[in-house]
Formats: structure tokens, C-alpha cells, sequence
């Protein structure tokens, strides 16, 4: 099966939207499934993609943006596609949905918002979308063979969009790898020392892009009405990310004007090792996020052995199902409820529950068995949807 992945975004900057498709195209070469990579970068992602995932350089091509005025490039398109027999296509709203319209007579368009066209995200830059759907956008949603959504929550909100073909669920996973690392004892935690925290020090962990969709400003207002509980029971807030459309800046000056840069720390970009030794020096994950589709952040945390805080705006209420986290309201006084409750439980029961999460992600969320699964949505939707083929994966009604 040939199957070009057409992406708005790849490389370590991309965040959950790269980490699936380079996770993809790494493991479906296992299922009879030769895929290839085009995404809207520099030739230097393709270097790095190249570099870091072992990838050979033929499978990656990368686009500048303003070749998509060149009608020439619409032309080499066709020439390089016109023998693929899937197109899955990574994200909206941008002109590479341009390329599935034209080869949708050609191909089967599959499509995965990953979350794009969730009532949320919909209101951030609203006008522009709202433009960029009129004039090409809606046609290519309408008219794809199939859609993929990585939860139940995200099928609802493309059914509540208007789309009516078919939903495949296909949930994003974790690298092996970050299962598989070597944990540091967190009496010799090189992330502690470098960020000078004290070895005695437990640390409640965000390392997520740090972007206002991830509701930080919100829990920074539910931690200072409980700064004391914070400091009584040697705790710590660390913010670890991306810092996006200057919002780390912002969060700066809030935690300044709050008076709680005693318990609060900015430590940057974490990747590769420096993630794990970051997760593996913390004691609970927090993701207070206003939405989600996924959250693979989550199951890395949870991959590490950490208990999960996160929103009833995310479709996690697996944490609750299975002990290993807390799934709550966004709101103050729910941040302050759970965080008080994290407080009060013993170092056993918090490496119980981070124990019940790495067995939760070993089970469900492994890229093998969900790659596996892409393969036969990909086979299902070639067969035009015959029923023999649909196994393996689940459909939103």
C-alpha cells in the first residue's frame, strides 16, 4: 500500500501533530505499508526529521509556504502523488488541504483535524478561519472519503461540525522508548540540579506548549489562593515548554504580580532525555488545558509513572477509570480541591497510581498496535467501507 502523509507541520517544534506522524510513518512500514512524508517547513526540518527518526530523505519533502502561489509546484504534486493510493492528510486550515482537493478524483483523502475543529479551538483567530473555510476549507472536509478522530470527544465535535462520512477513533501513542528509558532516582536528579530545585523538593509538572489554550493563567490564580499549602508541604509548580505567541513572557509578569515566584519555576524547552529526567524528577502531571482532542503529554506522563491532573475539556476520563489520575471541572475551585487531595496522599499511593498509568499506556496507547490499526482503516476505506475489513479499530456513530 502506498500512503503519502500530507502534514501542516513536522520536526521537534511540532509538537502532538509531529510526534503522530513521524510516529506513523516509523511503525506502518511493519504492516505492508510504504508511507512517505510531505509537511510545510524548511529543508532544515527535513534534515532533522532525517537525522532524528532515521528516515530516509527520499520519503520527506518538504514545502515553503509560498510555493503554494506557484502553480508549478500543483503540477509536481500531481506528478509525485498521482501513484498513492491514500492521501492522510494532518491538520486544517492550512493550504495543504489545497493538495487533497486536487487529488481527490485520485486517492482516497483521509483527514485528521487533531482537534482543530473543536468548538475551542474553532474561536481562536475565528475571522481567519471562518475565511479560509469559505473559500476552500469547507469543500475539503465535505468531500474527503473518511476522517480520523483520536477520541470519542473529538468524533462528537466533527459530527457536531456537520461532517457526516465516516469516523475512524485511532488514539496517538507513545514511543517505546520513553516506556523503555532508564528511570533516575530522583535523589540524583540531574533536572533538579540543573534548575537548582532541592533534591526534597516535589515538583507538580506542566510540559506542554505554553500557549493560552492550556489554561495556565487559570490554575496560577487557583495556586496562589493555596501559596501556603504549596510551601507547608514542599511543593512546587515548574512550567516546562515552548513558549508560544510570547506567552511565557505574559506568565512571567502574572506569577511577579501574584507574588508566587517562591513556588512557581520556568525551565524551558525540555527534549529527549531532558523530558524523561524531567518527568522522572517530578511527583504528579498537570495539564489544565480549556481543550483537547488527545494530549500525548499525558501519556508520557503517565508512560513515566506519574499521576495525571487534567480537564473534563479532555477526553482522559480513563485516569479515573483506572485509578491513575484526576479527572476534574476547569475551574479555581476544582484546581484547588484536587491539588489540596495530591497533597494529602502518601508517596505510596502516588507511585501506585503512576504504576496503574504506565500499564494503562502499555496496553492502549503502544504505536505498533495503534499503527496497525491506521493500516486497517486505510484498507477498510480502499475496500469503499466493505464490512469484512472493518476490524481492528472503532467508529464514532
Amino acid at each position: 500500500m502506498k500512503l503519502l502523509h500530507l502534514s501542516n507541520i513536522a520536526g521537534k517544534l511540532g509538537g502532538g501533530v509531529s510526534e503522530v506522524v513521524h510516529s506513523l510513518i516509523q511503525h506502518q512500514g511493519k504492516y505492508d505499508c510504504k508511507s512517505n512524508l510531505w509537511f510545510i517547513g524548511s529543508k532544515k526540518t527535513k534534515y532533522e526529521i532525517h537525522e532524528n527518526l532515521n528516515i530516509e530523505l527520499n520519503r520527506l519533502n518538504n514545502i515553503n509556504p509560498i510555493d503554494f502561489v506557484n502553480p508549478l509546484m500543483y503540477l509536481k504534486f500531481y506528478n509525485l502523488a498521482k501513484n498513492y493510493q491514500i492521501i492522510h492528510q494532518h491538520g486544517v486550515f492550512m493550504p495543504t488541504s489545497l493538495l487533497s482537493i486536487l487529488f481527490n478524483k485520485k486517492a482516497k483523502i483521509i483527514i485528521s483535524p487533531h482537534g482543530y475543529l473543536e468548538p475551542e479551538k474553532l474561536k481562536v483567530s475565528k475571522v481567519k478561519k471562518e475565511l479560509v473555510l469559505s473559500v476552500y476549507e469547507e469543500k475539503n472536509l465535505h468531500s474527503c472519503h473518511c476522517l480520523i478522530a483520536c477520541s470519542e470527544q473529538e468524533g462528537k465535535a466533527l459530527r457536531d461540525f456537520g461532517l457526516t462520512q465516516p469516523i475512524a477513533i485511532l488514539p496517538n501513542g507513545i514511543d517505546s522508548r520513553i516506556l523503555q528509558f532508564k528511570k533516575e532516582s530522583k535523589s540524583k536528579s540531574r533536572f533538579k540540579e540543573i534548575n537548582k530545585i532541592n533534591e526534597d523538593t516535589k515538583i507538580l509538572l506542566f510540559l506542554s506548549r505554553i500557549h493560552p489554550f492550556k489554561g495556565l493563567k487559570l490554575l496560577l490564580e487557583s495556586i496562589k489562593c493555596i501559596e501556603e499549602d504549596f510551601v507547608q508541604n514542599n511543593w512546587i509548580f515548574v512550567i516546562a515548554g515552548i513558549d508560544e505567541q510570547n506567552h511565557e513572557g505574559e506568565l512571567k509578569r502574572f506569577v511577579k504580580k501574584l507574588n508566587i515566584g517562591n513556588i512557581v519555576k520556568f525551565v524551558g524547552p525540555q527534549y529527549k532525555e531532558d523530558k524523561i529526567n524531567a518527568l522522572d524528577s517530578s511527583n504528579c502531571f498537570i495539564l489544565p488545558s480549556k481543550g483537547e482532542n488527545f494530549g500525548i503529554v499525558v501519556t508520557e506522563a503517565l508512560s513515566r509513572g506519574l499521576p495525571v491532573i487534567t480537564t473534563k475539556t479532555t477526553p482522559w476520563k480513563h485516569l479515573e477509570d483506572n485509578n491513575c489520575g484526576w479527572w476534574v471541572e476547569r475551574n479555581k475551585e476544582s484546581f484547588i480541591s484536587v491539588i489540596l487531595e495530591l497533597f494529602e496522599c502518601s508517596d505510596g499511593l502516588i507511585d501506585k497510581m503512576g504504576e496503574q498509568g504506565r500499564e494503562l499506556v502499555k496496553d492502549r496507547y503502544n504505536w505498533p498496535k495503534i499503527s496497525q490499526q491506521s493500516v486497517n482503516i486505510y484498507k477498510w476505506v480502499l475496500s469503499d467501507f466493505n464490512e469484512k475489513f472493518k476490524k481492528g479499530f472503532s467508529l464514532y456513530d
